[in-house]
C-alpha cells in the first residue's frame, strides 16, 4: 500500500510532531490502515499521529520517541534505535512495543531497558527485560514437540525465577517446599537403611537433603521411605532439581547479557 505520508530517509534536527494530525481509515482500503512512512529517518523527537494507522519506523534513529498511551497506531520497529520513550511509564512503553505486527523485536526492548538504567531505575529495566523474554516465549509455536518443550521451559523459568530477573521467587519456592517437606515428615516414621547404624531422623534436615542436589547431611541416604512417603520424597528431589536447573540457567543468561 502506498504511504499516505512519507519522510523516508529524512533528516530532522529537532522534532517531527504529528500528534495533532488525525487520519481516518480510508473506505476504499476495506479496513486496512493508512501508512505513514518514517523509515530510515533521523530525528530528535517524534510524536505520532492518532488514528487507526500503521507507522513504519524501521531502521530509523530517534532520540525521543513519544509513546502516547492513547495512541492506537500499529508500528513497525525492526532496526529502530531510540534513546528514551518521552514521559511514558514502563507499562505504557511495553504495551507500545508489542504493537509491531511483524513480531518480537529484540533491540527495542534492550534500548528501553538501557534508558531506565541511565535514569537509575533498575527495577524498571528488569521489568523490561523480563517482558522481552515473555514476549519471545509467547510467540513460540506449538506445532512440534521441540517448540512445546521450549515454551514449557519458558513458563517454568518465568514462574520459578522470573527468567533470572525475579530472584526472590526462587527463594519463596525453596522456603515453601522446605516448609511443606518438614511439615509432612514431622510425624512420619521412616525405616532406617541400616538398623543398627543411623542418625536420629530430622524432618528439616531430611527435606533439605532432598531439595539440594549437591548437599548431603547424611539424612536422605540413611532412611528408606515407602509408599506415599517415597512419592513425596521423589517429588521433593524432582522439584529441587528443577529449581536448581532454572536458577542456574536464568543466572547464566543474566550474567551473559551483562
Amino acid at each position: 500500500m502506498r504511504p499516505l505520508i512519507t519522510l523516508h530517509e529524512a533528516v530532522v534536527a529537532r522534532r517531527v510532531l504529528m500528534n495533532d494530525l488525525s487520519i481516518a481509515t480510508v473506505p476504499a482500503a476495506r479496513g486496512r490502515r493508512a501508512v505513514v512512512d518514517l523509515s530510515e529517518m533521523q530525528a530528535g523527537t517524534v510524536e505520532l499521529p492518532a488514528g487507526e494507522i500503521a507507522v513504519d519506523l524501521r531502521e530509523s534513529e530517534v532520540r525521543t520517541l513519544v509513546m502516547d498511551p492513547t495512541d492506537t497506531s500499529m508500528v513497525m520497529l525492526s532496526g529502530l534505535t531510540f534513546d528514551d520513550p518521552g514521559d511514558a511509564d514502563v507499562e505504557t512503553a511495553l504495551a507500545w512495543l508489542r504493537r509491531d505486527p511483524t513480531g518480537y523485536q529484540h533491540q527495542v526492548y534492550e534500548q528501553l531497558a538501557n534508558h531506565y538504567r541511565r535514569s537509575g531505575d533498575d527495577a524498571a529495566a528488569r521489568t523490561v527485560l523480563l517482558a522481552r523474554l515473555r514476549h519471545r516465549r509467547d510467540l513460540l509455536g506449538t506445532s512440534s514437540l521441540g517448540q512445546l518443550l521450549m515454551k514449557g521451559w519458558g513458563y517454568l523459568q518465568d514462574v520459578t525465577v522470573g527468567f533470572g530477573y525475579r530472584p526472590g521467587l526462587a527463594a519463596l519456592w525453596f522456603v515453601g517446599l522446605l516448609v511443606f517437606g518438614t511439615a509432612y515428615f514431622w510425624d512420619r516414621t521412616l525405616d532406617p537403611v541400616e538398623v543398627n547404624v543411623h542418625p536420629t531422623f530430622n524432618p528439616f534436615g531430611y527435606t533439605l537433603d532432598l531439595l539440594i542436589p549437591l548437599l548431603s547431611l547424611g539424612q536422605d541416604n540413611a532412611w528408606d521411605p515407602r509408599g506415599l512417603d517415597l512419592w513425596v520424597a521423589y517429588g521433593l528431589v524432582f522439584c529441587g532439581a528443577v529449581l536448581a536447573t532454572t536458577v542456574v540457567a536464568a543466572v547464566t543468561r543474566v550474567l551473559n547479557r551483562r
